[in-house]
Parts: C-alpha cells; sequence; structure tokens
C-alpha cells in the first residue's frame, strides 16, 4: 500500500515545479528568437535586393541614353531623319527590356551656346512631364544640326520601388520613384 502511494505522489506534482521546469526548457528558444527578428530581417532584404534593382535600373538608362546620345552627336541620327519615336525606341533598346519604355519619357533640346541650354523637369503636378515633341516629329527640329549644343535627358517611371513603401523613396503618389538620365554634348560637324 506504501508503495502504491509513493507512485501517486510521484506523478501528482506542485504547479510551480511544472512551470519552472518549463521555463528551464529551451527547445523552441530558437523558433521563438526567430519569429522575433523575421519581419525586420526580412525588411532589410527586399531592402537590398530592391536598391540593387534600382541602380540596375539607373544603369541601363544611363547606357540606353549614351548609346543613342552617340548617334546624334555624330549625326547619324539627322542624316537618317529619325523622328522622336524612333529615337526614343533606340533609347529604350540600349536600355534593355528592363526598362519599361511606356514610362519613359525624352526632353529635347539644343542652342548655339551652353548658357541657353536649360534644364528641364521630369516632373510636372506630381506626374511624369511629356516629353518633347510628338512621336511623328523629326529629331533635328529639336536637337538641331551640327556644331550644336545639345542636352538629352530621359525621364523614367520606376514602378518597381512600390513594392517597398515603407522605405519612403517614391516621387510619385502611387509610391513609383523618378529615375533620370542626362546627356549632354556638343554635335561634331559632319557633313
Amino acid at each position: 500500500m506504501l508503495s502504491v502511494f509513493r507512485r501517486q505522489t510521484r506523478s501528482i506534482q506542485p504547479k510551480g515545479r511544472t512551470l519552472c521546469a518549463f521555463a528551464r526548457d529551451r527547445s523552441g528558444a530558437t523558433a521563438i528568437e526567430f519569429a522575433m527578428v523575421v519581419t525586420p530581417f526580412l525588411m532589410m532584404v527586399f531592402g537590398i535586393v530592391n536598391t540593387g534593382m534600382y541602380y540596375y535600373s539607373v544603369n541601363c538608362l544611363d547606357r540606353g541614353v549614351d548609346s543613342a546620345a552617340r548617334l546624334v552627336r555624330t549625326g547619324e541620327a539627322q542624316k537618317a531623319g529619325l523622328t522622336v519615336s524612333q529615337f526614343k525606341t533606340l533609347v529604350c533598346n540600349a536600355a534593355t527590356t528592363y526598362v519599361d519604355c511606356s514610362n519613359v519619357t525624352l526632353q529635347l533640346q539644343s542652342a548655339n551656346d551652353w548658357g541657353a541650354v536649360v534644364t528641364q523637369s521630369c516632373l510636372s503636378g506630381g506626374n511624369l512631364a511629356p516629353g518633347t515633341g510628338v512621336g511623328t516629329d523629326s529629331l533635328t527640329t529639336f536637337v538641331g544640326a551640327k556644331d550644336k549644343k545639345v542636352l538629352i535627358t530621359a525621364c523614367y517611371r520606376w514602378t518597381t520601388s512600390r513594392w517597398l513603401p515603407y522605405l519612403k523613396l517614391s516621387s510619385f503618389s502611387d509610391g513609383s520613384m523618378l529615375i533620370q538620365s542626362s546627356s549632354a554634348f556638343q554635335t561634331e560637324p559632319y557633313l
């Protein structure tokens, strides 16, 4: 009878002892710690990825503008009789398919001296400013002929930034950012 009583007392433990044993148990500590840091960790990782995508977009747009501007600088675009729309297509093709051409506008201008070239804003009333000219206008109308000072500015509404609204990097009300690339040069004295 005494052995039965001892067995019953061993199985019945005071509540304080059970809580202490639970508090000493470390088997789920890693999962709890990870649950506490997973949100800031993922925000940081997505922020790093988004920043990398931003700089890649800037690089692509710069490459597109520089490549297309070379055709204007050497007079090839003027001799070929390109339109503003065709020139924009050249910029977008050189910028790779990562740049969404429907979100790109071009500001084109030329002058006889640098003092007359004025930088134009890419933003107009919280939206992307309209580009220079209509797509069927001749490119030569805006960039001039030989020996002109030319400024070509590409304005790009980068919509990928909407995925990380907590960074508050947007230029537009929908969370999109403005990426701008310019090329300033004097056209060569081509024939």
